[in-house]
């Protein structure tokens, strides 16, 4: 069931283990109510949770909103009922609560919120993209080391199209996070890292920009333990 597998790669993308004492029960009896459909239950426990700064039950929230799994619950409950009134809520709702746990640093959330930024909202233009915002959380999560913002703002910035939504191209900065992408999972993935780096994406570039991206590679290294 879709459901099912949603609720596992959400408790994965969040982090149980790090949680500890009461909320982290109660964090764990919101997503049992989730795993069983149990929209409403879910809510009521992450919101008092949310509330009081436990981010990643913001991080949570983020999730609830974004997908359509709690379309029925949100639109019945929260919106009135009215099918254009979930998408906007949706959207809202996600921002809302992926901000929150993204300023506490939590990387997976400054990920997800970055994506919202550049869908508009995960199933409906309800806004324009906002690609500015979008790379800030991006770089944000990327360098704290999450992989898929390295990969996802590498991807961005030699995209043309972000330029009709508030960002530049800068395909230095492209190769900067690739380089450092390919160089962290290199480690755990069994594929030849320097041969499609060098085949893919360096040599349809011109050597100053691979000189600097590297030069980048090794002041970003520099800065982190």
């Amino acid at each position: 069931m879709r459901f099912r597998s949603v609720v596992s790669l959400l408790a994965a993308a969040i982090g149980l283990t790090i949680a500890t004492g009461p909320a982290r029960a109660n964090f764990y009896a919101g997503l049992e109510a989730y795993q069983a459909e149990d929209c409403k239950t879910a809510y009521e426990i992450w919101l008092p949770l949310a509330e009081s700064g436990h981010a990643r039950a913001q991080f949570a929230l983020g999730w609830f909103f974004g997908s359509f799994d709690c379309r029925e619950f949100i639109t019945d409950a929260l919106a009135s009922g009215k099918h254009w009134d979930y998408y906007k809520l949706a959207y809202t709702g996600q921002i809302k609560w992926l901000t929150l746990a993204a300023e506490q640093g939590l990387p997976k959330a400054q990920y997800r919120l970055g994506e919202t930024y550049v869908r508009g909202g995960l199933h409906a233009r309800v806004v324009e993209p906002d690609m500015a915002k979008a790379l800030f959380w991006l770089r944000r999560a990327a360098n704290q080391g999450y992989l898929w913002a390295m990969s996802t703002l590498s991807a961005y910035l030699v995209d043309e199209k972000i330029e009709q939504f508030g960002a530049k191209v800068d395909r230095v900065e492209s190769l900067m996070w690739i380089i450092l992408y390919f160089e962290r999972t290199r480690v755990t993935r069994p594929f030849p890292y320097r041969e499609i780096l060098e085949n893919d994406f360096l040599a349809d570039n011109p050597l100053p920009e691979i000189l600097e991206a590297q030069r980048r590679a090794r002041a970003w290294r520099e800065q982190r333990p």
